[in-house]
């Protein structure tokens, strides 16, 4: 466990160190205009950006035998064969465009680590250029992501994992280039086709800016929903039309107490970007939140459906840094706030670790540092 909260702990000396040097562009954030000027500087990389992103990138792909999935990425990849193409893409359980990159891969390198190296660079770099946009604290953000372990869920899920990256690039284009949010999303669905349902969903919601009351009823609903979704054959029908090795996953039961105590805290951790917003413009962040949430509550019947969440639920990295900076909190409560937030996302995340998915002890190759 420790090699992870390392990684962190290098992250945020990086990524501090860059919007050091963003800030040093300008002499003032004071200033309104220069205020803006600070946003559009800081669109563009400088050198501990792309130490940041080559860190996330290379923890990822170096890892060995960490995650669930990884026995079962590698072991496919040693066994497609490049020659048999037409037959591998016939028969191919997964998406049409991870069976491509893989065939294209294997002629490159007989080594599954170069498959591990392109899945990390597709997950992280489309993530890490979404919060350099979106961020009004990228450090922050940063620490987020790692600490409420979106970083480490696609170690896991591989494929779903590319593609919550690229869905979370997509979003930034929602609002004034429609074409390209879907053409992004076209793309991520060739890797999960999971991709497609969420952003119809989104396309359909993005307006939305529910206020207390909405949120309330949104979320009591979702419960209310929970018992009734492996008795709704149109959902049955829509999961196996996306794939039909996935309606298996509709009558998997993924209720459990790791599951609540998810649930509790994504709920806490929305109440407080509730809160920092009160008597402000509505994000649509609280939106995607909340509907992450409900997709929890869904998934404690339906495990197909509690993966989902992560689409949404990523939002959070975005949603609490920007709450605190727009909020109407004194700076130095804004700091305190920002510290308690820290050190509840530090104790997900230590939970987390030692809950799901075979992620510690972390293993690297060749020194097989734990």
């Amino acid at each position: 466990m420790l090699a992870y909260y390392l990684l962190t702990v290098v992250l945020g000396i990086l990524s501090t160190a860059s919007r050091f040097i963003d800030n040093s562009l300008v002499k003032s954030r004071r200033q309104p205009a220069i205020a803006l000027l600070t946003r559009q500087v800081s669109l563009k990389w400088n050198p501990f950006d792309f130490l940041v992103v080559s860190v996330l990138v290379a923890f990822s792909a170096l890892r060995f035998e960490v995650g669930t999935d990884y026995a079962a990425y590698a072991s496919t990849f040693s066994r497609i064969q490049p020659q048999y193409w037409q037959e591998t893409l016939a028969h191919s359980p997964q998406e049409f465009g991870y069976t491509v990159m893989t065939l294209a891969l294997k002629l490159v390198s007989e080594s599954p680590r170069l498959l591990f190296w392109v899945t990390s660079i597709l997950t992280v770099v489309p993530i890490y250029v979404t919060i350099k946009k979106k961020s009004l604290d990228p450090t922050l953000s940063i620490l987020l992501y790692v600490l409420l372990a979106f970083y480490v869920a696609p170690f896991n899920v591989i494929r779903q994992g590319m593609a919550i990256g690229l869905n979370f690039w997509a979003s930034t284009f929602l609002e004034k280039n429609k074409i390209a949010f879907c053409a992004i999303n076209f793309v991520a669905s060739l890797f999960h086709v999971s991709a497609l349902l969420i952003a119809v969903i989104q396309l359909l919601i993005h307006r939305w800016r529910p206020g207390i009351r909405g949120l309330s009823v949104l979320l009591v609903l979702g419960i209310a929903s929970a018992g009734l979704v492996t008795n709704v054959s149109a959902l049955s029908d829509l999961v196996t039309l996306l794939n039909p090795r996935y309606e298996s996953y509709l009558l998997e039961n993924a209720t459990g107490i790791g599951t609540f105590l998810v649930i509790a805290a994504k709920l806490a951790l929305l109440s407080i970007a509730v809160y920092l917003t009160l008597g402000s413009n509505r994000s649509p962040y609280i939106t995607y939140v909340a509907f992450g949430v409900v997709f929890l509550f869904l998934g404690t019947q339906a495990l197909v459906l509690a993966r989902i969440e992560g689409y949404f639920s990523i939002f959070l990295i975005l949603l609490l840094p920007n709450a605190l900076m727009e909020g109407h909190l004194a700076p130095k409560v804004r700091g305190v706030v920002e510290v308690l937030l820290l050190v509840m996302a530090s104790v997900y995340f230590a939970v987390y670790l030692q809950n799901y998915g075979d992620l510690i002890p972390y293993k690297t190759i060749p020194s097989g540092i734990y």
